[in-house]
């Protein structure tokens, strides 16, 4: 008996030199994930103790293991794992609509863009309109977190809309609590954005040597 199957090819991804600023390194975050390499200053989650050094708040002594074992011990904070960057992906078409060769350059630009985030060891959030029209997100922590970023969008993007109204405004209306330091658009035919600010407008496959040639700095 002959039994189907389903074959997903994913875009060929290429090298998009991302350096991040200080800033959003520094952004205040809360987050449900904490570093399990790197402590913090939140004082909901324990990330180590140690021994004291000079130095050392006194708030952080952890009184009750220093009274029990005569030395000094000091509490080390968790720091979350949060996201400061948003990546939207709202393609804008030109007139008459779009070719194949279109769409396999934004699906591949889109790819790009959320792997050399994530190498650049910035977490992130990427977000998209759905075919049913719904807003849908994914949360970039891992390697993982990519490959099933991209089975969702390719299984669910809708390659043949434009974005009718902002996807900034709508994810803003559906997650008002949520801030972010760089909110990054990728609109194909319509530009690239950073902070609501066009950093380029040109023809897919410039936009693709731009990218190629800069250093995207969130």
């Amino acid at each position: 008996m002959k039994k189907k199957a389903e074959i997903l090819i994913f875009p060929k991804t290429y090298p998009i030199v991302t350096e991040v600023t200080v800033q959003t390194s520094n952004f205040s975050l809360e987050g449900e994930r904490f570093s399990e390499e790197v402590s913090g200053d939140d004082p909901s989650e324990l990330f180590a103790l140690r021994d004291y050094q000079p130095g050392d708040r006194m708030a952080r002594i952890h009184w009750k293991l220093s009274a029990r074992k005569g030395e000094w011990y000091v509490k080390e904070f968790g720091r979350p794992v949060g996201t400061a960057v948003l990546l939207l992906l709202e393609p804008v078409w030109k007139e008459g609509g779009q070719s194949a060769a279109e769409i396999s350059r934004y699906l591949q630009t889109a790819v790009s863009l959320v792997r050399s985030l994530l190498d650049a060891g910035c977490s992130h959030v990427v977000s998209w309109i759905m075919e049913n029209g719904e807003l849908e997100r994914a949360r970039i922590f891992t390697e993982e977190d990519v490959y099933l970023f991209a089975i969702r969008f390719l299984e669910t993007w809708g390659a043949g809309k434009s974005s009718q109204e902002s996807l900034t405004e709508s994810y803003r209306s559906i997650y008002p609590q949520e801030l972010y330091h760089t909110i990054l658009s990728w609109r194909g035919e319509g530009g690239f954005f950073k902070n609501e600010e066009q950093i380029f407008a040109d023809h897919l496959i410039e936009s693709q040597e731009w990218l190629r040639q800069c250093v995207l700095e969130v």
